[in-house]
């Protein structure tokens, strides 16, 4: 394990667990249960602690230890020991003589409080709901059989012990003495010449028939041996005789639910004081049998017999009525094999004309049940109706929702048309007129900047006479200031040729008086002399001889300067002089060439009248824009009203579709009719047992409802809820082919409904639809002349002391 790993290490041990369970978890005896339990403890547990190291390790060198022993006095000392597995921990540890190390306490126990409290359930059969009704399989599902009714919705059924009120047990004592008095021997004869209230239907086959009960030691019963040889079975005495003992001891053995204790461990509560084990057992169909061992609570193993589902149904008549709304919808759908599936509910579904996609959309959700199928119908349909809010800002109404629109402005597209058309032709015009004053105006400039240069052409001409004049004065001082350069220039080199050819000859003349005797040169060096005197011949023809440099004059040569300044300047004017000339003289034949091009002048009344008309075009295009730009701001303004209009319609249709499938899917709507099919064969058994009895109608109505002769059960009396409870008992018994019907406490019927009671089971004996009935009741003794199909059995201070069958 790895701190990235706990969770997937966890979750790998329990699938593990739940890989090596041999049966699904409600079939397991609690033994085995507290065997898987125990085994889940300890991987936890182990997970748990390498989960907590490694938490405090935080990625340091961890050695996992455990501290045997710690001394304290003058200092602290603690005895770990480490395991040989972790080799590299081991070395580690090796290491770490003499080093300083971090003692860390990571306690895991804190983190598995409770854990011993977990344990498994107490045994008892298991209930698939939804599929209680399937004799011949362990629920369509817990042996791995699916069926039709594998997606039963919102089905839940709790079962609750019955307690009796004192107040109500004591008026049962009451009235069952006062009928009792009167004696059942009445009942006899009347039953005998009960009329017929039905064609006699032939019986369904199958079913359960208890042949005998054996009860040891079991609540108020010591010893009870009963061979069930008649389809019904009165038991009879008075309170405390264990007629309810006997009654609950048939349930437990054949349900393995105790009525009167909660809890497995107080099973031992249920044995007859001073006895140390009892048990109860029933014979089915002469050969199964069914029982119960107390105090360990140990039943009829599964492979040996399995209840049928609806079994506590008709060994409890009150538990129907004890039942929530839901849970006896959910109880009937399977009782008559209703297909609940997802396929049958979107087959009705899109019958009802409900949304293809948003049925698909529903589906996933119904396998959570009708409930929370209807729940997210109805949120989808206020998530709609808030976005047709969001959509149109106001409030929802689904009337309003309808109709609604959205506001739109006045758009007219033949306008917009128009003035798309006439913006194109006022932009033609505007190109057209920058066109024309731009020619205008190119004219202007060109006239502008030819008489402008003819202006400049003609000063310049008309400067030629002075220019002319100026430069001849300027030739003639520049020649004086020449002739007082050269002057000057020798009277500095005190009689020498001056520039840079003469100082080079005079400098090479001067090198050679001082070279190296012609006897003492060398071949080059005489060469290099050679060449030295040819170079000045050259320059004596050329110049003259080479004069020897006088002093010179030093005020000469302090002018010098200054003169030659004065000379480049006179130089300088002289050029400008004749540039400037050359100007004047090009400008006067440019200008004839500039009068012949340069034509008349533009008339500016023709410019400003084309300037006017560019203007008004451009304000006529501003206008026209604007128009245009409002024309197509409304018809935007129109597509998203449109579009806000479509939108919200949408929403509506949304909203629509998904309250339709809401009311398809709430209760009075697919589960109603589901319910309906449902209801119709139990409440038409009903019918024909209120004609049999002559008791009030009971009927279930689709709300899930209990009334009789139309009035709810809460209202009903007490003799009227046992008679409404019994003939549930039987239908549900009927329907299920169960055929096995537990009736106690008749005896708070009066004499005339004990008739009753006697005559509506001699007939259903009669027709084959009971195999089995049991009934217990108080009385001062046993009933004489009895039906043929009824038997009798005297219960006294928890035994059978008398029996007697009266054809």
């Amino acid at each position: 394990m790895t701190s990235a790993t706990v969770g997937r290490d966890l979750l790998q041990a329990l699938v593990q667990e739940i890989k090596l369970l041999p049966s699904v978890w409600v079939k397991l005896p609690k033994a085995k249960q507290d065997d898987v339990i125990d085994r889940l403890r300890s991987r936890v547990e182990a997970n748990v602690k390498m989960a907590v190291h490694l938490i405090a390790s935080e990625g340091r060198s961890v050695i996992v230890g455990e501290c045997k022993k710690v001394n304290i006095a003058d200092e602290v000392k603690s005895e770990f020991v480490v395991s040989r597995k972790d080799h590299k921990a081991f070395h580690d540890l090796c290491d770490a003589q003499g080093k300083a190390c971090l003692l860390v306490v990571a306690e895991a126990n804190q983190h598995t409080q409770g854990m011993e409290e977990i344990c498994g359930e107490a045994d008892q059969r298991a209930m698939d709901l939804g599929h209680e009704y399937d004799p011949n399989s362990d629920g369509k599902g817990m042996d791995g059989n699916s069926g039709d009714n594998d997606h039963v919705i919102d089905a839940e059924v709790k079962a609750i012990a019955h307690r009796p009120l004192d107040s109500e047990l004591r008026q049962a004592h009451a009235d069952g003495y006062k009928a009792a008095s009167e004696g059942l021997e009445g009942v006899a004869r009347r039953t005998r010449h009960r009329p017929r209230q039905r064609k006699r239907q032939p019986g369904r086959g199958g079913g359960m028939k208890l042949s005998a009960l054996n009860v040891n030691n079991f609540l108020g019963l010591r010893a009870v041996q009963a061979q069930l040889t008649t389809p019904v079975t009165l038991f009879a005495g008075k309170n405390g005789a264990g007629k309810s003992s006997l009654q609950e001891a048939v349930r437990m053995a054949l349900t393995g639910e105790a009525v009167r204790v909660d809890l497995k461990k107080e099973y031992g509560q249920l044995v007859t004081e001073g006895a140390d084990s009892g048990f109860a057992e029933v014979e089915i169909n002469g050969a199964a049998r069914a029982f119960v061992r107390l105090p360990d609570g140990k039943t009829t193993p599964l492979t040996e017999y399995v209840p049928p589902k609806a079994l506590p149904y008709v060994l409890d008549a009150q538990r129907f009525a004890r039942l929530a709304p839901n849970e006896r919808r959910a109880f009937l759908f399977g009782l008559m094999g209703v297909s609940a599936s997802g396929v049958e509910v979107k087959k009705r579904l899109l019958a009802k004309g409900c949304s293809d996609q948003k049925v698909e959309t529903i589906m996933p959700i119904l396998c959570a049940g009708f409930d929370a199928a209807h729940k997210d119908a109805q949120a989808k349909a206020r998530d709609e109706k808030t976005a047709w809010r969001a959509i149109t800002g106001e409030t929802y109404g689904d009337k309003k929702a309808a109709t609604w629109a959205a506001e739109k402005p006045v758009f007219d597209a033949t306008v917009l048309a128009d003035l798309q058309q006439r913006l194109a032709d006022t932009e033609a015009g505007l190109a057209a007129a920058n066109q024309c004053i731009g020619a205008l105006q190119a004219d202007h400039k060109r006239y502008t900047e030819a008489a402008q240069r003819l202006a400049e052409l003609r000063e310049k001409g008309s400067r030629y006479a002075r220019i002319a004049d100026k430069l001849l004065r300027d030739e003639d001082e520049l020649k004086e200031w020449e002739a007082r350069v050269e002057s000057t220039r020798q009277r500095a080199s005190g009689g020498r040729k001056v520039g840079l050819v003469h100082d080079l000859a005079y400098s090479l003349n001067e090198s050679l008086r001082m070279v190296i005797p012609f006897g003492e040169m060398d071949g080059r060096q005489r060469t290099q002399l050679a060449d030295a005197n040819a170079t000045l011949e050259k320059y004596s023809v050329e110049h003259g001889n080479i004069e020897s440099a006088g002093a010179g004059d030093p005020e000469a040569r302090n002018k010098l300067p200054e003169y030659e300044k004065a000379m480049s300047l006179l130089q300088s004017a002289v050029a400008n002089d004749k540039r400037d000339l050359a100007d004047a003289d090009a400008a006067a034949k440019t200008i004839a060439e500039l009068e012949a091009a340069v034509g008349t002048a533009p008339d500016e009344a023709k410019i400003h009248a084309a300037r006017k008309h560019l203007d008004n075009l451009k304000a006529e295009r501003c206008a026209i824009a604007a128009k245009l730009a409002a024309q197509q701001d409304a018809e935007q303004q129109v597509k998203q009203a449109d579009e806000r209009t479509a939108k919200a319609l949408a929403a509506h249709e949304s909203v629509l579709a998904w309250i339709a499938i809401a009311d398809a899917l709430a209760p009075e709507g697919i589960p109603g009719e589901m319910l309906a099919e449902a209801l119709m064969p139990l409440n038409e058994r009903l019918t024909a047992s209120a004609e049999i009895a002559q008791w009030a109608r009971v009927c279930v109505t689709r709300d899930m409802q209990v009334l009789a002769s139309g009035r709810p059960y809460a209202l009903l009396s007490e003799s009227e809820k046992w008679r409404a409870d019994a003939m549930l008992a039987e239908a549900i018994a009927y329907l299920s082919q169960i055929k096995l019907l537990v009736l106690d406490r008749f005896d708070v019927l009066d004499l005339n409904g004990r008739e009753d009671l006697i005559a509506w089971l001699d007939i259903l004996a009669q027709d084959g639809e009971i195999n089995t009935a049991l009934i217990f009741g108080t009385l001062k003794a046993l009933p004489a002349n009895l039906p043929q199909t009824i038997a009798a059995h005297w219960l006294d201070s928890g035994v059978v002391t008398q029996l007697r069958e009266v054809a």
